[in-house]
């Protein structure tokens, strides 16, 4: 098992009781939240598999992810850089769509960079 499997595996088992409304919410206006951290999370890992170690196009951008998020197209937009009023007007997907998503990326990612490590 890769370590964006095993990785992923036990954030999967964190969210299982995590609604929407917790997933969402932020602490303060100067946290992110979870929804908002999983999403970068797997945003970077595209990014550096893809763009970084292969030099392929990203599957956020190549499959059209982003259009999921509400997000443009911009490859380096993984949520650095984003200000406190970009994150609190970010409309997160519901709970099914967000992991039904990264998850999908990250078995995706998993199995590509698995091939180029071999």
């Amino acid at each position: 098992m890769s370590a964006l499997e095993r990785n992923w595996s036990m954030v999967g088992r964190a969210l299982e009781d995590v609604d929407d409304v917790i997933l969402r919410s932020q602490p303060n206006n100067q946290s992110n939240s979870m929804g908002w951290l999983l999403w970068h999370m797997s945003r970077i890992v595209d990014r550096f598999v893809h763009t970084g170690c292969q030099g392929s196009p990203q599957l956020w951008i190549k499959d059209s992810w982003y259009n999921k998020f509400g997000l443009d197209d911009d490859i380096n937009n993984t949520g650095m850089g984003w200000n406190e009023e970009q994150v609190a007007a970010w409309d997160l997907p519901a709970k099914t769509c967000s992991w039904i998503t990264m998850r999908l990326l990250t078995l995706r990612l998993a199995n590509i960079s698995n091939l180029y490590l071999r």
